[in-house]
């Protein structure tokens, strides 16, 4: 970052007039300068902290939200949940590997269909989910979103073959 020119001007007025009439400007200056640099490390820190706190209310809202829809659909024979080539639902199976396979949520397994084409099944740990939920749900400063991820564990647990399925692989 580089300093405006007016406080350029400012610190080599400063300095000037500390060599040749002895003021100590620039020390003073420089005290400034430190106290606003403190300021901004004050104000990156919050920024941090409400970053880190958006964070959490994103990934609460994004896992419950997937994991409710998730509960909608009906389990194969395996006691997944079938995304077969060319569902209307692709883009959950997308945010469902986003956010639960990769976070170790779930697990899915892929079905070779004909024309080189895949089907995956997901198999989502549901306790897990719930308790990772439940987690956040702590942890979020906003009272609706906590009562948002509440309400969706609670469709999860009382979706009636939650408790039947295997707890992914």
């Amino acid at each position: 970052m580089s300093l405006p020119l007016g406080e350029k001007v400012l610190a080599l007025l400063a300095a000037f007039s500390d060599r040749w009439l002895g003021t100590r400007l620039a020390p003073r200056l420089l005290a400034r300068y430190d106290a606003r640099i403190d300021e901004l490390k004050q104000e990156l820190t919050a920024i941090e902290s409400a970053r880190a706190k958006l964070g959490l209310n994103t990934q609460a809202l994004v896992v419950s939200t997937c994991a409710a829809l998730l509960t909608t659909f009906e389990r194969s024979p395996d006691g997944g949940l079938m995304f077969e080539p060319g569902s209307e639902h692709q883009d959950l199976l997308q945010t469902s590997i986003n956010v639960l396979v990769k976070h170790d949520l779930a697990s899915i397994r892929e079905h070779a269909r004909p024309e080189n084409t895949f089907a995956y099944e997901l198999f989502p740990r549901w306790s897990q989910i719930c308790d990772h939920l439940a987690h956040l749900s702590d942890e979020i400063d906003s009272a609706d979103i906590a009562a948002h991820v509440r309400h969706n564990i609670e469709q999860i647990r009382a979706a009636t073959w939650v408790d039947d399925l295997p707890q992914g692989e």
